[in-house]
């Protein structure tokens, strides 16, 4: 038996606008849910332009690099819409990577911020006295 499947003509979005747009449709519908806890579009959306506009005021420029270091949790979620509502380009980096391979990425992809968790700190310390690109660490 053959299936023909047609192709739905589905407008492009930037990922940051596709979020806008859940939001402002289903703001009360779970979005995501961490460790049995659920996030709605609304919470997502609020929280994702609170960072965006931080990470505009600490000087992040369209076309910036953003690098996102930590495991994965809500507050990673938020750092992919953040970073995409700001106008930057967004780069998930392994929590599990080590210092020197973690400068070598920062240096090379040029990212302006570093976005990570407290728990990861002893690789992030020993990657940040290499790194020349990051100006802002959150």
């Amino acid at each position: 038996m053959i299936f023909f499947y047609t192709m739905l003509k589905i407008p492009q979005r930037l990922l940051g606008e596709a979020l806008l747009i859940s939001a402002g449709n289903f703001p009360s519908k779970t979005a995501i849910i961490v460790k049995s806890k659920e996030y709605t579009y609304f919470e997502l959306k609020e929280s994702a332009e609170k960072l965006a506009n931080y990470l505009a005021i600490s000087g992040v420029k369209k076309g910036d690099r953003v690098a996102i270091y930590m495991n994965n949790s809500w507050h990673n979620v938020v750092s992919i819409y953040g970073i995409t509502l700001a106008g930057a380009v967004f780069l998930v980096i392994n929590p599990q990577t080590k210092a020197d391979k973690l400068s070598y990425i920062l240096n090379d992809s040029g990212a302006k911020a570093l976005i990570s968790e407290s728990g990861l700190n002893h690789e992030l310390t020993s990657a940040l006295k290499d790194s020349n690109t990051v100006l802002n660490l959150i």
